[in-house]
């Protein structure tokens, strides 16, 4: 197991030992990311390395199964016998988790009463994509399927696909954040996060020094 679906090793929140973490004493739900779509996806793509390094640039099958995953624990969640009785609910992620925590908070929230609090702590996921990037994944018959997973009834997330580059995160944090105006949204992230520096420069090269395809992911 990598060791950032280790609920064990990633510590932090998860560090149950921690005098000093505040949720030591809550129960957690862990979900594990191995799906390249920000647990957002629901679509299988066929991707080529043009450079040949994955897989010897033989074409491989990708399951983009992020959003399933999701679900499935939602499901678990909701045949909870104590789901009516929740007082306070942290919807959490980090990196990709973090996008997929906002993205699909609505879905999280809408299976609690009303009197249940929920929050949600968004850790390394400022936001940094290109046009490119942004218009691929979110354009219909996308690599992930989102035209089928998104809650587009949901401000910020309705007009997600005319976003650039510059303002994705702001509109749809914010769109989001307006419609539940009870809950409570926190952002972090370091100074000079490496995680998301290399995503970047992967996003800003061309096809031919890339990795990936041009409608791929990653």
């Amino acid at each position: 197991m990598d060791f950032e679906n280790d609920p064990e090793s990633v510590g932090g929140m998860l560090d149950f030992a921690r005098a000093d973490n505040p949720l030591k004493d809550w129960n957690m739900v862990f979900i594990p990311y191995c799906t390249g779509d920000a647990h957002i996806g629901s679509n299988d793509k066929v991707y080529a390395d043009p450079l040949g390094i994955i897989n010897a640039g033989n074409p491989i099958m990708v399951q983009h199964r992020g959003f399933n995953n999701f679900m499935a624990v939602r499901e678990w969640l909701k045949h909870r016998p104590d789901r009516f009785n929740t007082e306070k609910v942290l919807v959490a992620g980090s990196s990709a988790g973090a996008y997929g925590a906002l993205m699909n908070f609505s879905r999280l929230h809408s299976i609690y009463p009303n009197k249940t609090k929920i929050s949600l702590l968004s850790d390394a996921g400022a936001g940094v994509f290109t046009n490119n990037f942004l218009n691929t994944v979110f354009e219909p018959n996308g690599p992930w399927g989102t035209e089928n997973t998104l809650a587009t009834w949901i401000p910020g997330i309705n007009q997600i696909s005319s976003y650039n580059d510059l303002n994705f995160f702001t509109n749809l944090a914010t769109g989001i954040e307006r419609y539940f105006y009870r809950s409570k949204f926190a952002y972090v992230t370091t100074a000079w996060d490496g995680v998301q520096v290399l995503f970047l420069n992967i996003m800003k090269k061309p096809i031919r020094e890339s990795m990936i395809q041009t409608n791929g992911s990653i």
